[in-house]
């Protein structure tokens, strides 16, 4: 009889060690490379945790309503949670040209400033991992969320919120830029402000490329670099500042005249960064054709005369 009841403690012993491995500390693991993650919030609500966690549909939208369910459902877990705090949630979304317009509902603008960025960073990081999925805008309801100066966040890709699990918010800094895109016309560059949450272990001139990468907030400007372009590196040494894009950056969509693409690099970049001239390469090298008519076998310096005057 002793030992039959000792089997049962063992048998008992043994069903909450396993509950506890799937409910404790044992549960999480990091993704490995080229795995999919949900992005949570630690218990303290101060820090990111991603989780290793495939993210199936046999669309791109499926799979998209696919990780947002998943990340408004409580994880197994006590180590961390859901960024959707406070009865905040999802009430639409659609998503054109790779950006999404992501509609929250109202409980979003009671959260704390804190509370809100690590929401929109955990949603952020883990749609952004979705092919087709390369930005998203915010709004409350059908306004769009704004920034801490009131001015509308924009866009948002992952490159603007943390990046590593453990990274401190504070580690993050704000930064007002000034950039160019190309006009209505494509024959001049057109000045646009903006206001970015970055690094601030990343380089601001990379920032900066980045931000061309993703394009205008302004409908009535064009983007001077393909969005499917990849930032192969980005570095300043003496005054100059390299920028080394893959081949991808010779397509355009729209018909612009090439050297706003140049000089769209080179204007912003001088503008807001310290260097005084930019060397961009294709691929690691100086020594090629810009779409076939422009020389990129030296550093170029800030050309303001191709700036549209403002009227």
């Amino acid at each position: 009889m002793k030992i039959k009841i000792r089997r049962i403690l063992y048998v008992c012993l043994a069903l909450l060690m396993l509950i506890n491995g799937v409910t404790g500390c044992g549960r999480h693991r990091e993704p490995k490379e080229g795995e999919t993650a949900l992005y949570y919030i630690n218990a303290e609500g101060t820090d990111l945790v991603k989780e290793a966690y495939k993210i199936t549909g046999d669309s791109r939208n499926s799979r998209i309503r696919y990780a947002l369910k998943s990340l408004k459902k409580e994880p197994d877990t006590i180590e961390y949670k859901s960024a959707f705090q406070n009865h905040t949630a999802v009430k639409s979304w659609s998503v054109t040209a790779g950006k999404m317009d992501l509609h929250l509902n109202d409980a979003f603008g009671k959260m704390n400033t804190t509370s809100r960025l690590l929401l929109e960073a955990a949603v952020v990081q883990t749609l952004t991992q979705i092919d087709g999925v390369g930005y998203v805008r915010f709004y409350q309801e059908n306004k769009p969320v704004k920034d801490e100066h009131g001015k509308p966040e924009g866009y948002l890709c992952a490159a603007d919120f943390v990046q590593n699990t453990g990274s401190s918010l504070h580690s993050y800094q704000s930064a007002d830029l000034l950039l160019y895109y190309a006009n209505a016309k494509g024959d001049k560059l057109k000045e646009e402000s903006v206001k970015v949450r970055y690094d601030s272990n990343t380089a601001l001139e990379k920032v900066i490329v980045e931000q061309l990468v993703k394009g205008p907030e302004d409908a009535s400007e064009y983007p001077v670099i393909s969005q499917d372009t990849e930032i192969l590196s980005v570095s300043t040494k003496d005054g100059i500042c390299y920028v080394n894009l893959d081949e991808e950056c010779q397509n355009t969509k729209y018909k612009i005249d090439p050297r706003l693409s140049i000089y769209a690099i080179v204007n912003s970049i001088t503008a807001n960064g310290a260097a005084g001239k930019v060397q961009i390469l294709i691929g690691g090298k100086a020594n090629v054709q810009y779409q076939g008519s422009i020389n990129l076998n030296k550093p170029f310096s800030a050309d303001p005369a191709i700036v549209e005057e403002e009227q």
